[in-house]
């Protein structure tokens, strides 16, 4: 497995949260970090930053512009969960979202913050604000962490979507460990941690629809099982209930309102 390079400190520095009084679940036992092996240096990560600039630049790429109280929602919510894990996400840049005119649903981040949602995405399949979150989560992981394969890639003056998405796409077995880790960082941050597990759910009941985002060697539904194992390991139970659309904030539903306007 050539990708065991990148994540030990990771578990070593998130134990500590592991006596906290408000966190019941324990710390998984491994990392992404330690599945993907890190082996590139600060200049891979200055590449991958010129890709995203590149890729906003190319043809194929039309932004829909948001609004300044929906960049400051995001803003919110990036900020309780960086604030909430500071020993995890000690990395703290300015934060990015860019909304990509496309029907398609897609997402994904690069490092400093910088996050890509499509607009398909958050309208079709973002149904309440719990989903958002935990969506945003695995991507906050991501570009804080800098979790990210190191894959060669040669200048050509424009990125396509399925070419960011191949770029920034982690392994099966560093995803079921980081679907772990954000499990964990919703529950420290005062969010509901099983909205996680639906927005996986979710995933797994559309999978041609997120064949663009995985790959057509999707193991989403391995990915459900794993998320569900270690749950169960910890607190012996799966909650029956799913997140409602009252547990949404009126922020939430003037983003999805402003999105679903023509």
């Amino acid at each position: 497995m050539r990708y065991l390079t990148l994540i030990t400190i990771f578990f070593l520095i998130c134990s500590s949260y592991s006596c906290s009084s408000y966190t019941i679940f324990s710390q998984p036992e491994t990392s992404a970090e330690q599945v993907l092996e890190k082996t590139y240096s600060e200049d891979y990560v200055e590449h991958l930053k010129f890709q995203g600039k590149t890729y906003l630049k190319s043809p194929e790429t039309k932004l829909y512009k948001l609004s300044k109280k929906s960049n400051a929602y995001f803003q919110s919510i990036y900020n309780k969960i960086v604030e909430n894990n500071e020993l995890i996400l000690h990395q703290k840049d300015n934060l990015e979202v860019k909304i990509i005119q496309s029907e398609v649903p897609f997402y994904f981040s690069l490092p400093g913050a910088k996050f890509f949602f499509s607009r398909g995405l958050l309208k079709n399949y973002i149904k309440n604000e719990g989903v958002l979150v935990a969506c945003f989560s695995y991507e906050i992981l991501k570009s804080l962490r800098l979790l990210y394969p190191k894959k060669v890639t040669f200048p050509k003056g424009y990125i396509r979507t399925e070419e960011m998405l191949s770029l920034t796409r982690l392994p099966l077995k560093a995803r079921m460990e980081l679907h772990k880790w954000a499990f964990n960082i919703l529950k420290r941050s005062n969010f509901d941690p099983y909205g996680y597990l639906i927005w996986l759910q979710i995933q797994n009941k559309n999978p041609l629809d997120f064949s663009f985002q995985h790959g057509h060697n999707s193991r989403m539904i391995r990915e459900e099982y794993s998320l569900k194992n270690y749950i169960l390991k910890e607190v012996g139970y799966l909650k029956k209930r799913q997140l409602v659309e009252k547990n949404s904030s009126r922020e939430f539903y003037n983003l999805i309102r402003s999105l679903t306007k023509s």
